[in-house]
């Protein structure tokens, strides 16, 4: 493990023996020698073993078997060696073995609690020692993987530790109490059965009794000098302390002095980089001390090594693996090598500010493992291969073949990638948690998320999670960091550690700090009252970002929040404008501080969004009483990638506060899609600054003001609310009710011709088709429907109908007759190039009986390159660039499945469900090329017993429903899905959008599959249609700026016009909001609307066209107030923003304003006529308005020996903001300072005397006094 320091060791021994350099442990009462470079054994408690062990289990485990071996024990300690009793204990042992195996796997505290100690092990019989657990001393690596799989039922991380001789032993799941990070030459104690072990969570363990007698005989001795304490270098004194860490014996002179070196080395351990840690306790640096360690040193020092093994360039190999019964790579080499080096490396430049880069080697052999796919499984789980012995199992058979690519030891990362492992489940990726022999795995051909997500683990982070504060047992808590909640762990949306896309979903701000890519200068602690004010965060999730971008507040102990500005995510409201918030847990709940580990929280308890609003958004506080801290978000600015937030931190219980009031007045009704003013009126009794959190009901933030602008994008009853805060704990809520007229509430029957039913809608933009049986229905208005269906079409069923850019495409079914009979249905499919003359181009092989079985949905890509159509009973065909149409083989679906599908950003989605195997039917993969098809479901986040066969891609966004599945969507190409719908599940059929209004129809599964309408402004969170179409319909779509619905009976209706052409200009952001100032207050101004400008006034008049241009923040010096105005060409003006910044007196003004106004005011005036000036009387404690008060005029002497000049200044009184020096000047132009002390400085007197000679005369001086 530390080869050169074991070659120290063994020199050193032998020079120790002779010249007291390098001593062995000997015990006053026994002075036997022994060699210390074996691995040895230790005993596993802190204290001295008694026949009584003590634990507490966490299940149900038969202990008489333990008991019964403590007694046999106690008993054969005190002599009794007879054979039969021996047997005897032989015996117990059998019987105890079962139970410390299980007690290790399970509950490695609980074994340790049980195990006997090195003195017992080392008197057993051999016979016994086989039976009975092997307490160790040694150094080893611990290696943690992280499971990705997304299963709560899985252990979220596996331990394993590889020793010296490189054996290897399992710990049991989650247990990282010794190591939280994958470390190198790790001291190391604990005991080991069959394989597995449990180890001591500490560095150093403390010996007693029989087994401090057992080291000083066996084991080499860690302190330089053995008669002084090994961390500070004194004296040991008469008591010394004794403990072992890592197969040596270190004396310390108290528990003080341990715990000191325990705590700084555990520190170590928890940081990222593979050669950081508390192996450093084996180091020369520290072996060859002459007296204390240098502690701060060695701090900086690993502090250093941990920005070197996290920054920089980053290699890695992968190599490609199959198997006997799957012979395919998953991925070429050069794809695989282009996905990481350009994609990959490319999003760690973004996260880490250009600090670090990737470079991958993938193997251009592929290399077959041993067993069939069926026998690797990344927990061993029943004999099989575990992810450990399979990528060494790889390793091997790529340096059996001449390592060709390189040397595994000259790279920093060793992944393997193969064909995908059904045994694996949902983990499409693993990968080792931090810097030692880094190891990572891709199960199957993999995304570019689940490389990076491996990858920040192989750099040393863990999961994103989500704190869910009111779950099963706590559904009554309001409180979003109750201890009593649960970890759903993944559970960030918007961090690629949790399921966040890789392009926006940056490693959160504490991570980046944990790496050392963001440093402490780009972070504050705030963690007592003086620590309250207003600060200025940057965004963390750009790659040029600079500045201050985390807040950490002080919870408690070791509990913090994290306080930061998350952007990259404009469709979270939240987010986008407010703050993104962490809770550190503390380590005694089950966090792990020291790596800044962070769960979202739901700061909105009250509300239905969950996570999806956790954010703080502008103008609300969210307060932690029990900490006394309140924070609140005030104002967001400036331009990428420099965009920030304002927050107001404030610290302390303020007794005697005073909540502020508030009164709201909104329209009671309006238009959709039409400007509306909003306004409130705020007043706090104690004169605090106030800000003001909208609530409009529609999912929108706005800014902190007490007047805003909005529009509604859908009619409907809105609750209308603003909260005002005092952001000090106090708060006010006024509520009130906008009704809202919507034309999309308005519907129409439209002829069209037929009874027969009608099944789709298709579109390209200036002609709109509806389809159904024998009905090829085309409109150019959406009013009037001509049939365009050829002959001997009468039995045809078409069930949706596409534009590809060059033709038109109808698919169905059409009935199979054989010799004059029906036989029959058979999947077809129809084209015409001009939408009049339409005719069959392709027919799949019919289906005998009366099954009704065919294609239901098409989706083209944007030139018809590609074609993707799917049916019934798993149908999947493609054509491509215009060829033949292909069945698409290889997705193993059942004959039982439907599929829906639908194209964007470059990828088609395909999604369904198995009727036959419903348990995990859900069905759900891409592609973009018709080739390669990635298998979505393990990772999508939905549930696997829900359907998906609903699937649209709407205004860059893939939204899609099925049975059980509700509303979700998907942000990054269907790799992940979220829902933000709670209450009854809604499974909807179809969806449309159009001028800025997402519709859907479907039906309520909770209430009997009664009809239901959705609309949305977002695609995410849907409101339910109150007053729209209450008839069944089979698809709807956006067409000639209204929504058209087709239904059975040759429904055809639509809606009123939408019509929302008209942008609507949001009131500007002013920042930081209203609020008083000393000095000078900068102010910027910022809008989210492209291509307009912003003018502003300051002397409280109205902005016009006319104002001021708004282009660059400014300073204000005098009480101001601020109006601005957003204006584009075509559009009427914003609502007016206003924000007035007050200036606080403080020194001379705050003196002189009670005095004099207006010229007598000003610093240079005398008016009262005697020697000094208004500042001067200021500095001196006189009054400015009588002329018998001022003080004795100052005295000036030089010594003409040697130059040096005294100057007296005499006062009635000393003001401490006065700043008093003196100046020198050869011209009476260019003054400079002297260089003075003060030899008297009293409340009536200061005497400043020259420190240097006057040499050049004549020369001027002066005394200067400035605020």
């Amino acid at each position: 493990m530390h080869p050169s320091i074991r070659y120290t060791f063994g020199i050193v021994l032998i020079v120790a023996l002779a010249a007291g350099r390098f001593w062995m442990v000997q015990n006053p009462d026994s002075r036997s020698e022994s060699d210390g470079s074996k691995i040895v054994l230790k005993e596993s408690l802190s204290e001295t073993r008694t026949h009584e062990p003590t634990f507490v289990l966490t299940e149900d485990f038969d202990l008489e078997p333990v008991h019964d071996f403590s007694a046999w024990l106690e008993s054969y300690r005190s002599g009794r060696m007879e054979a039969s009793f021996v047997e005897a204990g032989r015996v117990l042992a059998e019987q105890r073995r079962s139970l410390m195996l299980k007690l290790t796997q399970k509950n490695p505290t609980a074994a340790l609690g049980a195990s006997i100690g090195f003195a017992d092990y080392e008197s057993l019989p051999e016979e016994l020692q086989e039976l009975v657990e092997q307490p160790f001393t040694t150094t080893g690596n611990v290696l943690i993987t992280a499971i990705c799989d997304h299963d709560h039922h899985t252990p979220d991380y596996l331990v394993d530790v590889i020793l010296e001789d490189q054996s290897r032993l399992k710990i049991a799941p989650n247990d990282m109490s010794r190591a939280r990070v994958s470390k190198s030459d790790l001291p190391i104690q604990g005991i080991q059965i069959d394989g597995y072990a449990a180890l001591q969570p500490q560095v150093f363990q403390k010996l007693e009794g029989a087994d401090l007698d057992w080291a000083w005989e066996s084991l080499p001795h860690g302190n330089p000098d053995p008669n002084a304490d090994f961390l500070t270098g004194e004296p040991l004194g008469p008591n010394p302390l004794t403990a072992v860490a890592g197969g040596f014996v270190f004396l310390f002179s108290n528990d003080e002095t341990l715990s000191e070196l325990e705590t700084v080395l555990r520190s170590f351990d928890d940081l990222p980089g593979g050669t950081t840690g508390s192996s450093i306790l084996f180091s020369e640096e520290l072996q060859t001390q002459a007296k204390g360690l240098p502690i701060e040193a060695i701090k900086n020092r690993q502090k250093q090594i941990l920005i070197n093994d996290t920054t920089g360039n980053k290699t890695t190999i992968f190599i490609r693996a199959i198997f006997p019964d799957k012979l395919d790579p998953p991925i070429s080499k050069e794809d695989l090598e282009a996905q990481i080096n350009t994609d990959v490396s490319g999003h760690f430049e973004n996260y880490s500010y250009d600090l670090t880069s990737i470079t991958a080697t993938a193997t251009a052999d592929t290399y077959q493992l041993a067993e069939n796919t069926s026998q690797y499984t990344f927990n061993g789980e029943g004999g099989t291969n575990d992810r450990t012995e399979m990528i060494l199992e790889a390793i091997a058979l790529y340096e059996a073949a001449g390592s060709p690519e390189g040397a595994i030891g000259d790279f920093d990362i060793v992944g393997m990638v193969f064909p995908r492992l059904d045994s694996w489940g949902s983990a499409v990726g693993l990968g080792t948690v931090g810097g030692a022999q880094s190891s990572h795995w891709l199960n199957g051909t993999p995304s570019t998320e689940t490389i990076v997500h491996e990858f920040g683990h192989n750099f040393g982070l863990v999961h994103s999670n989500y704190w869910i504060f009111n779950g099963t047992g706590n559904e009554g808590s309001t409180d979003p960091v109750d201890p009593a909640g649960e970890n759903e762990e993944y559970g960030d949306f918007w961090d690629v550690m949790g399921v966040g896309d890789a392009t926006r979903g940056h490693f959160h701000m504490a991570a980046k700090n944990y790496l050392g890519w963001l440093s402490d200068d780009d972070t504050i602690r705030i963690d007592a009252a003086e620590g309250s004010g207003t600060y200025r965060v940057f965004r963390f999730d750009h790659k040029g970002a600079s500045g201050l971008q985390m807040l950490e507040v002080t919870k408690s102990g070791n509990e913090n929040y994290f306080i930061g500005f998350r952007r990259a995510f404009k469709s979270n409201a939240n987010y986008y404008r407010g703050a993104y918030i962490l809770w550190e847990r503390s380590s005694s709940s089950g966090g792990q501080p020291e790596r800044n580990q962070g769960w979202i929280i739901d700061t909105t308890p009250e509300s239905l969004g969950e996570r999806q609003d956790a954010g703080i958004s502008l103008g609300r506080t969210y307060s932690d009483v029990a900490t006394m801290v309140h924070i609140t978000p005030i104002g967001v600015g400036g331009s990428a990638p420099n965009e920030y937030l304002d927050v107001v931190v404030n610290y302390g219980e303020f007794s005697g506060n005073t909540a502020p009031t508030v009164s709201i007045n909104i329209p009671a009704t309006g238009d959709a899609r039409t400007a509306l003013n909003f306004s409130a009126t705020g007043n706090d009794a104690d004169g605090d600054d106030l800000a003001y959190s909208w609530d409009l009901g529609n999912g929108e933030v706005y800014p902190n003001s007490d007047t805003i602008s909005a529009i509604y994008l859908v009619g409907g009853t809105y609750d209308v609310s603003v909260t005002i805060s005092d952001m000090k704990g106090g708060t006010e809520t006024q509520s009130a009710q906008i009704i809202i007229d919507d034309p999309v509430n308005i519907w129409t029957t439209r002829t069209s011709g037929t009874t027969n039913d009608l099944e789709g809608l298709g579109t390209d933009g200036t002609t709109l088709f509806a389809v159904g049986r024998g009905a090829l229905l085309r409109s150019t208005n959406g009013q009037s429907y001509t049939n365009q269906a050829p002959s001997g079409t009468l039995n045809t069923i078409f069930n949706d109908v596409v534009w590809t850019g060059s033709e038109w495409l109808a698919v169905g079914l059409d009935a199979e007759f054989q010799s004059g009979n029906f036989f029959g249905w058979k999947p077809v499919i129809f084209s015409s190039s001009d939408g009049t003359d339409w005719g069959q181009i392709f027919e799949a092989p019919a289906n005998e009986g009366n099954s009704l079985i065919g294609f239901n949905e098409i989706a083209s890509n944007e030139d018809g390159s590609l074609v993707i159509v799917v049916g019934d009973q798993g149908l999947l065909y493609k054509r491509v660039d215009g060829g033949d149409w292909t069945k698409v083989e290889g997705l193993e679906l059942s004959e039982q499945t439907d599929l829906g599908i639908d194209y964007g950003n470059g990828v088609f989605v395909v999604g369904g469900f198995d009727f036959i195997n419903q348990t995990t039917g859900l069905y759900l993969f891409r592609t973009s090329d018709g080739e390669n098809w990635e298998d979505l479901e393990s990772n999508s986040d939905l549930n696997s017993n829900a359907a998906l066969d609903a699937i649209a891609f709407l205004n860059n966004l893939f939204i899609a429903s099925g049975f059980n599945s509700r509303v979700v969507f998907s942000e990054n190409g269907g790799l992940s899905w979220q829902t933000l719908e709670q209450g009854n599940r809604h499974r909807m059929s179809t969806f449309a959008f159009g001028a800025g209004v997402f519709y859907s129809i479907g039906v309520d599964e909770d209430a009997g599959n009664a009809l239901v309408n959705l609309v949305s402004s977002d695609g995410k969170l849907w409101n339910t249609v109150a007053d729209g179409d209450t008839e069944a319909g089979n698809d709807v779509i956006f067409f000639n700026n209204s929504f058209i619905i087709v239904g059975d009976g040759g429904s055809i209706r639509q809606s009123g016009l939408v019509d929302a052409s008209a942008e609507i200009l949001a009131t500007p952001q002013i920042s930081p909001a209203s609020q008083g100032f000393s000095g000078s207050i900068e102010v910027s101004m910022s809008t989210d609307a492209e291509d307009a400008e912003i003018r502003y006034t300051m002397d409280e008049s109205e902005p016009t066209a006319g104002s001021t241009l708004y282009a660059d923040p400014f300073e204000i010096a005098e009480t101001t107030t601020v109006k601005a105005k957003v204006f584009k060409g075509g559009l009427d003006p914003s609502v007016t923003a206003t924000a007035t910044y007050t200036k606080t007196l403080a020194g001379f003004a705050a003196w002189i304003d009670p005095f004099y106004q207006g010229e007598n005011a000003s610093a240079t005036a005398n008016p009262d006529g005697d020697w000094a000036s208004n500042l001067l009387e200021w500095a001196l404690g006189s009054l400015p308005n009588n002329v018998d008060s001022a003080p004795m005029e100052p005295e000036f002497s030089i010594d003409l020996n040697n130059g040096i000049a005294t100057f007296t200044i005499h006062r009635l009184a000393e003001e401490p903001s006065a700043n008093i020096i003196i100046e020198k000047s050869m011209d009476l132009a260019n003054w400079s300072e002297l260089a003075t002390s003060a030899t008297t400085d009293t409340d009536i007197m200061l005497v400043l005397v020259d420190d240097n000679p006057i040499l050049l005369v004549p020369c001027f001086l002066r005394i200067r006094v400035s605020d």
